[in-house]
């Protein structure tokens, strides 16, 4: 089990504990209950980026803004004021918060050599919950990405080098952080071989904990679309240097599903199941559309097994 199955499972089970529980049931219950114009608004204003549950008061926190503007149509004025006036909303947002919380706590300390957790950050964890942190723990442990940062760090300092902090400004600047322009940031700020080793080793660090915050928050939304072999027409992937950018393309029966989706899916490919990480879809139809319809996804797929994941990218 590599670290992104164990976020998945965490989830998953999420539901089993009583914060949870409300958490989902105040999504559906939005979902239902403010008009689809208006949720749709917060969706899109929540999408942007990986801040899992921070996504939620993120997003609310923008709308409030935007409704002191005298710029904006009537009918948009009209959808932020009643996602402003929704309680349950709020309260949505106040358990993402300590959700986003409890879940930083618990991934540091599942990084941690010792002790196993078992608990999610200062929740009480359910027995099903408890084994599924304690099996990304486990993960992180065989990844070790812990290990394999922390050599970089100055013994007398107790920091990384200066090249470091430049570094992270630079890729704070793009909104993707699989943005393939980093790559020309690590180029350009190592100046040896070291490093531009050095700066990999941190993005990919950092970028594995990113990921595996969203696949937990996507995990216990539902959101992770799982794809059977049969809707997929056809799939390209590469591998350079232990990166796999995929590109699949899909039968018009995977349109509903998705636009449902969040950043990952899992995908059946060569008889094995597959994270895969979307970084772009499109759809195209129409009389100049060979066969009338064409729907891609482009991304990248996680590493089957992530033991030793650094070393695996970087030696």
């Amino acid at each position: 089990m590599n670290i992104l199955d164990s976020a998945y499972r965490i989830g998953q089970q999420m539901k089993t504990i009583s914060i949870g529980r409300e958490w989902n049931e105040l999504y559906v219950q939005l979902s239902e209950s403010i008009s689809p114009e208006a949720w749709d608004t917060f969706l899109e204003t929540s999408s942007r980026g990986f801040m899992h549950y921070y996504s939620f008061p993120h997003a609310r926190a923008v709308i409030e803004n935007n409704n002191k503007r005298n710029d904006l149509p009537e009918i948009l004025h009209v959808q932020l004021q009643e996602i402003e006036a929704s309680q349950p909303l709020n309260r949505l947002c106040e358990l993402s918060v300590i959700l986003g919380n409890n879940l930083n706590e618990m991934i540091t300390s599942a990084m941690a050599p010792r002790p196993i957790p078992k608990e999610f950050g200062q929740l009480k964890a359910s027995a099903k919950l408890s084994r599924s942190i304690q099996d990304m723990h486990l993960a992180f442990q065989r990844s070790g990405i812990l290990k394999s940062t922390l050599k970089y760090v100055d013994p007398k300092t107790n920091e990384f080098p200066s090249e470091v902090d430049v570094f992270n400004q630079g890729k704070s600047s793009l909104s993707n952080p699989m943005d393939p322009r980093i790559r020309k940031v690590v180029r350009k700020l190592g100046s040896t071989e070291q490093q531009q080793k050095m700066l990999t080793a941190i993005y990919v660090s950092d970028l594995v904990l990113e990921l595996t915050r969203q696949m937990v928050f996507e995990s216990h939304l539902k959101r992770v679309a799982d794809i059977l072999s049969e809707s997929i027409v056809r799939s390209v992937v590469k591998n350079v240097k232990g990166i796999r950018p995929v590109c699949l393309y899909f039968d018009a029966r995977m349109l509903s599903q998705m636009n449902e989706t969040g950043c990952f899916m899992t995908v059946q490919l060569a008889s094995a199941k597959q994270i895969a990480i979307m970084t772009r879809r499109k759809v195209r139809f129409g009389q100049d559309v060979p066969g009338g319809f064409k729907m891609t996804m482009n991304g990248y797929l996680y590493l089957e097994s992530d033991v030793n994941l650094i070393d695996q990218l970087i030696e």
